[in-house]
This record gives structure tokens, C-alpha cells and sequence, in this order.
């Protein structure tokens, strides 16, 4: 029983849509409770279909809220005593909280059989840019007592991030840990030539425009405001004639706060925001380079889905992204340091000027996703830690 807190438009959700469905065979039966997509957010599952079966549980909530978090508990409890899984799988951190308590009452008052074995995946970690010092002091606090307690095995999705959460921030045990990347479905990225044009003609951005192009939900902690920044000094002191598009969606509020930021920096009539797109393969047939400028992050699934397209990139170099991205010989996309926007710039405008590192760049990070991070791969090694759990 794989558990997630909503299924919104990002890579966790994708993953745990991804190994619901291809945990459903003659070996595994799968199923996938998640919470609801609330206002403001867009709903994966209306664009992106796997035919993952799925339980919704409305009290799984992301907010804190003793009540709700309490019932979901509970609930959680009711439904693994009805479909008696063998493992629970839990992805993000409200899922893995509550999951993991209910997964810790069942074994506790479980008078016979065998136990029942908890995973967690860690997509990334919310003990930096997202609350405050002291909301992010507590559920580090509470992070440290599942993963004694309540936790048999715990995936970091990259090397710098199972690093940070062993030696950092000291959340579990090194043997507890396992290091599985990310894999994604790389057919619909196949054929880019097939979709060129599209995005162009539907937002008339005109052939001889660069699109630079950010690609993820619209939160605080994929700091868009510096994708805006970053784009005032590449169109108004640097004088390349490009675009800038920002597709992923938001509140209405967090959309309106960017499109009076792109008007007071006189760049409005270069920026469009597409909001959220099914299509995304579509996307990155006509994108020349992606730029992601996150405070802190996993394992960017835009950047994956940049490197199986053929598209240069250029991001801030917080969280797994290094990883991902590569260094000294085996570099992959170009880094900058998190909130440096003259950096940011200047290591954009490299790959806008520079033909040859482009083409060298995408050549490896296509070779880098093809051989390391495809669902194949990805399934394979979630059912050999499933495998090693049950012996």
C-alpha cells in the first residue's frame, strides 16, 4: 500500500502514480491512497493517467491540523487492516507521518502474523526553505522518532540528499538507507521533432525568440521571483532577444504577485505563463533551454525530462541537483549558486552564446537519463528492496 498526501502536479506524485501501476502484476497488488489536491492546486490525475488504483482519503491533509491528522490516522489504520498489505510505502512528509503511525498502531496491536514492513522515500527534505526555524526544528524532531520507530528502510532519491539526512540532519540509521534515483517514462520524449512548433504558435512566440523556460508548481520555494530577475538583466542589459515562459500553476493571488512583478521589471511582454500543461513533451519541443531556480529541491523531475528531450539546462545548485546535473567530466547542465542572479545570468547566457557546450552538455545529460533513469530501472530496483525486505 503505497500513500502519498496528494496527488498535485510534481515529480512524487508522478513516481508513486508510476510504481502503483507497475506493482499490479503476477508478483505485487498495488494500491495508492492519497489525500486531496486542494484549492489552488492542479490535480495530476486529470491529465495524467496510468491506471493506478487509487483510494482518496479527504481528511490526508498537507496543513497541519490536529483533527484531520488525527482521523487520517485512523482511517489509514482501518484501510491496511482491510487490505492487509505486506508492505507500506509512504512518499512525502504528511503522508509519511500519518502513514507511518498508523503502519506502527497496526504492528503494535497485531496479536499474530507477520509484521508488517514500513518504507519512506524522502523526494527531498522540508527541514530547509519551507517553515520556519521552529516548524522546521519539530518536524525534524518528529522525522528522527519515525525513522527509529517506526521505519524499516528509507530511500533517498540522491546521493546529497541521503548524505544530508544521514550526517546532517541525523534522521534514521545509515543501514536503514537506500539510495534509488528517480526513473521516469522516457517514450514521450522520443520524438521532439514531431511536436516542434506548437507551444510557439500557441502562445505566437515568434521563431527567432530563445524560450527559457521554468517548468514546476508556482510555490515560494521554486523562487520564480528570480526566474523574473534573472530575465530582466538577460533581456534589458544583455540585449538577447528572448522569452521567458513559466509553465505550472498556482493560486490566483501567487499568479497575479508574478505578472505585477514581470510589469514593474518592463518585461512583461516577454514572460507569458502558461500555467499547468498535460502535454509537457510537447513543452520541451520547443523550449531551447530549461532554467530551474529552486532554494532547495529533490531530484528536479524537469531537468530528467530536459536531458531525455535534448534541452540545455541551467539551475541553482541546492539539494540533489548537483547530483543530477554532474560535475568536472561528467557535467551535464550548468550550476549557479541558490539566489546569486548575476551568477544565474551569466552562466545562462554561456549557454545561449555557446553552440558547442550546448551541444556537448545535452549529448551527456541524454546518455546520463537513458542509461540511469528509466521506469524500468526504477521498478526494478523498488521490487528488489521490496524483494530484500520479505526474506
Amino acid at each position: 500500500m503505497r500513500i502519498i498526501t496528494r496527488l498535485n502536479v510534481g515529480g512524487p506524485a508522478k513516481q508513486a502514480l508510476w510504481l502503483t501501476a507497475a506493482l499490479n502484476d503476477n508478483e505485487y497488488e498495488s494500491v495508492l491512497v492519497s489525500g486531496i489536491v486542494p484549492e489552488g492546486e492542479d490535480d495530476i490525475t486529470k491529465s495524467f493517467s496510468t491506471g493506478a488504483r487509487v483510494t482518496y482519503l479527504p481528511s490526508l491533509k498537507r496543513a497541519i491540523s490536529p483533527v484531520a491528522d488525527i482521523t487520517a490516522t485512523l482511517k489509514l489504520y482501518s484501510i491496511i487492516k482491510r487490505f492487509k498489505p505486506d508492505i507500506i510505502h509512504t512518499h512525502t512528509s504528511k503522508a509519511g507521518f500519518v502513514g507511518r503511525a498508523a503502519a506502527y498502531i497496526y504492528n503494535l496491536l497485531r496479536s499474530k502474523g507477520k509484521r508488517l514492513k514500513v518504507v519512506h522515500t524522502f523526494h527531498g527534505h522540508t527541514f530547509y526553505g519551507y517553515f520556519s526555524p521552529g516548524k522546521a526544528k519539530l518536524f525534524l524532531a518528529i522525522e528522527r522518532t519515525l525513522a527509529k520507530h517506526a521505519t524499516d528502510r528509507i530511500i533517498a532519491i540522491s546521493n546529497k540528499l541521503q548524505k544530508e539526512l544521514t550526517e546532517v540532519y541525523k534522521v534514521g540509521g545509515k543501514d536503514q538507507y537506500a539510495m534509488i534515483p528517480l526513473g521516469i517514462d522516457l517514450k514521450p520524449f522520443e520524438n521532439r521533432a514531431a511536436y516542434k512548433g506548437g507551444i510557439r504558435g500557441r502562445f505566437s512566440i515568434p521563431p527567432e525568440k530563445i524560450i527559457i523556460a521554468a517548468i514546476g508548481r508556482i510555490a515560494p520555494i521554486k523562487h520564480y521571483e528570480m526566474f523574473l530577475r534573472v530575465a530582466k538583466v538577460i533581456l534589458l542589459d544583455t540585449g538577447i532577444d528572448a522569452h521567458f515562459l513559466l509553465v505550472g500553476g498556482g493560486s490566483q493571488a501567487a499568479e497575479g504577485k508574478l505578472k505585477s512583478l514581470a510589469r514593474d521589471l518592463g518585461i512583461s511582454a516577454s514572460f507569458t505563463l502558461a500555467g499547468n500543461m498535460s502535454d509537457i513533451e510537447k513543452v520541451f519541443a520547443d523550449i531551447d533551454i530549461l532554467a530551474l531556480t529552486s532554494k532547495n529541491e529533490g531530484t528536479p523531475v524537469s531537468i530528467i525530462e530536459a536531458f531525455a528531450s535534448k534541452v540545455p539546462v541551467c539551475a541553482t545548485d541546492v539539494g540533489g541537483v548537483r547530483d543530477l546535473v554532474g560535475d568536472g567530466e561528467q557535467k551535464r547542465g550548468l550550476l549557479a549558486p541558490s539566489e546569486d542572479i548575476p551568477e544565474f545570468a551569466r552562466q545562462l547566457r554561456r549557454l545561449i552564446e555557446d553552440k558547442a557546450l550546448r551541444e556537448r552538455l545535452v549529448s551527456a545529460g541524454h546518455k546520463h537519463v537513458a542509461s540511469n533513469l528509466s521506469l524500468e530501472r526504477l521498478t526494478g530496483d523498488i521490487k528488489w528492496l521490496y524483494s530484500s525486505m520479505n526474506k
